[in-house]
């Protein structure tokens, strides 16, 4: 649940299995690679258009899942009317034809990931109704903060309505009354932790924006990537949209067009970084 209230109040994509990710990047660039980055508007607008295809059971079933369980940063009808597949006996919904062969293909690894997501949106769906009691300001306010600064772990919104205190005269927004007597006792500490907290829920604002102008078959392999294959340090999307540059057949990504001259130099170190960043960004979405 830690990991899970993170990854939605900090808009990184959700906690699954990455192995589907990466055993779809062949297929994936077949099915998507003509279909170029578009405005999150007109993302939006070509997705309600392609949901209004589908019968009502199935809109139910894309409002629950909302995500495409191979392609995880696609959302349903990004790529078309969503297509619906069965596995062992569950009827899920897939972005594209080339993601309904992958999910069929490897069942218990589908219907896990189609789990995480359908958690997910459901707990986004709670914290979406709890902040939606406070007024205008307030919900603006909270969502910039993303984070209890006693509970710092908890989503403000996943334990109903955040409960709004003042703190040397600046509005702190809490989990819940339980946590105002600490964050008065310690007024000094708790606006450290705010300013700590906006500006994580900043930086993750802005790297979730970056990848939206990706190509939808772009981001889940920058996303297994994480990091910039010359700046390592860098977490792609931390310096804009990132770069993809292919070394060899391989796609990899850059946090700007200036490391592409080094990345280019050694293309064998370069696809080695990239491996080794992989097996990190696995090994932390696992814990």
């Amino acid at each position: 649940m830690k990991t899970l209230l993170c990854s939605i109040a900090f808009s990184l994509l959700l906690v699954l299995p990455m192995q589907l990710v990466r055993a779809h990047e062949g297929d994936a660039h077949d099915a998507h690679g003509e279909h170029d980055a578009a405005t999150p508007e007109e993302t939006t607008a070509k997705i309600e258009e392609n949901l209004k295809q589908l019968t009502p059971d199935d809109r139910e079933l894309v409002e629950a899942q909302r995500y495409c369980p191979v392609m995880p940063d696609v959302r349903l009808g990004e790529m078309g009317p969503p297509i619906k597949a069965v596995v062992d006996g569950q009827a899920i919904m897939v972005c594209c034809k080339g993601c309904q062969k992958a999910a069929l293909a490897n069942p218990a690894k589908t219907l896990k990931a189609t789990a995480a997501i359908q958690e997910r949106v459901a707990t986004e769906a709670e914290i979406k109704a709890s902040l939606s009691k406070l007024n205008a300001k307030d919900r603006e306010l909270a969502a910039a903060q993303g984070f209890c600064p006693i509970m710092t772990d908890t989503a403000l919104g996943a334990m109903g309505a955040p409960i709004k205190v003042v703190v040397n005269n600046q509005p702190v927004f809490l989990c819940c009354k339980g946590c105002s007597k600490k964050a008065q006792a310690n007024p000094d500490k708790t606006l450290k932790t705010l300013a700590a907290l906006k500006e994580k829920v900043s930086k993750s604002n802005d790297i979730a924006a970056s990848f939206t102008s990706l190509r939808p078959s772009d981001r889940g392999i920058a996303r297994a990537q994480g990091y910039c294959a010359v700046m390592t340090d860098n977490p792609l999307g931390s310096m804009g949209a990132p770069v993809k540059l292919m070394v060899g057949d391989k796609p990899v990504f850059l946090c700007c067009a200036g490391c592409r001259r080094k990345a280019l130099a050694d293309p064998k170190q370069t696809l080695a970084t990239v491996a080794d960043l992989q097996r990190k960004v696995a090994a932390d979405t696992a814990e």
